[in-house]
């Protein structure tokens, strides 16, 4: 791993970068995995009421960190799968528009999401918690695929791996909101409202904020 990290970027930045986002997985889940998984356990056998995201089961600073190394490893792999299919050049301030626009994306649909839940009394904590931990996962893949583009690997095989993983991301996703959240709407008016504000507004968001940066 280390070589790729050294070979992340033809300057120091994105190996320092790619150095801290591994470490702080390494950190967070060092000290915090059995909790996730005890936590996703019960909440998979309806033990929500008895092991709450907000139950403390995970201190707030290993959160701060798992989530930050998880927003920037997002943004490191589009970042480099930008850069290996020649739409910006590799440079710090591009990559901190990239990590921008990705901040922007991950806190509206969360707000939106927690929003929906409240004005329209629709139970969707759950499903939260474990989009969540989909997001995880999807970051380290990034972090990942970010390092092979530093390597001989084609743009192409890059591009399809990237997609893969991305349609991996989206299925997880429409499994736990049909288990969690939509089957428990009786209305379609719902799952449109939900599908346009949480999921659809804020990627429109982020690609203007990128967009503009860049322009």
């Amino acid at each position: 791993m280390i070589p790729h990290i050294e070979g992340l970027a033809g300057s120091a930045w994105g190996g320092v970068v790619a150095f801290f986002v591994v470490m702080g997985y390494v950190y967070s889940l060092g000290l915090s995995a059995r909790a996730y998984v005890r936590m996703l356990s019960a909440l998979g056998k309806g033990g929500c009421g008895t092991v709450r995201y907000t139950d403390g089961v995970i201190d707030w600073r290993v959160g701060v960190v798992l989530y930050g190394s998880v927003v920037v490893a997002i943004a490191m792999g589009v970042f480099a799968l930008a850069v290996r299919m020649g739409g910006v050049g590799f440079a710090l301030p591009g990559f901190a528009a990239v990590v921008g626009g990705t901040v922007v994306v991950v806190l509206l649909k969360w707000a939106l999401a927690k929003l929906i839940g409240v004005v329209f009394t629709i139970g969707i904590g759950v499903a939260l918690v474990k989009v969540t931990a989909v997001y995880v996962c999807f970051g380290f893949v990034t972090v990942v695929l970010s390092m092979l583009a530093t390597t001989a690997i084609s743009t192409f095989l890059l591009s399809v791996l990237m997609a893969i993983s991305m349609f991996i991301v989206i299925v997880a996703k429409f499994a736990i909101l049909v288990e969690n959240f939509f089957v428990k709407v009786g209305s379609l008016f719902y799952i449109f409202l939900y599908l346009c504000a949480a999921e659809i507004l804020p990627l429109t968001v982020g690609l203007r904020f990128v967009s503009q940066v860049f322009n």
